[in-house]
């Protein structure tokens, strides 16, 4: 079964789908980076997410980049996964 990630501002709380073609990877490389989930993110965090986004093979679909257009939109997001 497959799990959807999401992300939110962190405040306010509106949660919105972060669409990842495979969620179980991006799960793995997240932890890799951040540590346990849920991970809060803010401009600190956008060097190693530019790593990832590099890394990533899919650039039409990179979910690393759009968690960076979401920190520079809304400054420090929240990112966790529901089965």
């Amino acid at each position: 079964m497959g799990s959807t990630i999401y992300y939110k501002q962190v405040k306010p709380k509106d949660k919105q789908d972060l669409d990842v073609s495979a969620p179980s990877s991006f799960i793995d490389t997240m932890q890799r980076g951040f540590g346990d989930r849920p991970w809060r993110l803010d401009v600190n965090s956008i060097q190693v997410l530019r790593g990832m986004a590099a890394a990533y093979s899919n650039d039409y679909d990179n979910p690393f980049s759009r968690l960076i257009e979401a920190i520079e939109r809304l400054d420090e997001i929240e990112v966790w996964s529901e089965w």
